[in-house]
């Protein structure tokens, strides 16, 4: 096989070198990921939600858990995958949570719209 025809091994792509510096306990390389993926995270974010809260929610968790995976990320693959794929999930839970309370507060709304009838009513008969 000549030089020409041979496959790349990923651990010799500069963003898995600065994966296993990573890995290796090397704080500089957090934040050199972080400097790397910051800007086209938070657009890939923005696109998916203009609701503020929840991109600036999933950016600092997409973050967090790149920093608490630091034994578990595979430095063999590609690192934009994954924290893409991190990110677009803590947004769909926080827009999924939002949505929970929306319908909570609805209904608490509701609720206490009945009970105050209620109150109002009983109050009537009373009178």
């Amino acid at each position: 096989m000549t030089s020409e025809n041979k496959q790349p091994v990923i651990n010799d792509f500069p963003e898995n070198k600065l994966l296993i510096r990573y890995r290796s306990g090397d704080e500089d390389a957090f934040r050199e990921v972080v400097n790397q993926y910051k800007n086209s995270l938070y657009t890939f974010l923005r696109q998916l939600t203009d609701n503020l809260e929840v991109v600036g929610y999933a950016f600092q968790e997409t973050f967090l858990k790149l920093y608490t995976s630091r034994d578990s990320i595979d430095t063999n693959h590609t690192l934009r995958p994954w924290l893409f794929n991190v990110a677009a999930n803590k947004a769909e839970d926080a827009l999924q949570n939002l949505q929970c309370q929306s319908a909570m507060s609805g209904a608490e709304n509701i609720s206490k719209r009945k009970r105050r009838r209620s109150l109002e009513q009983q109050s009537s008969r009373m009178s």
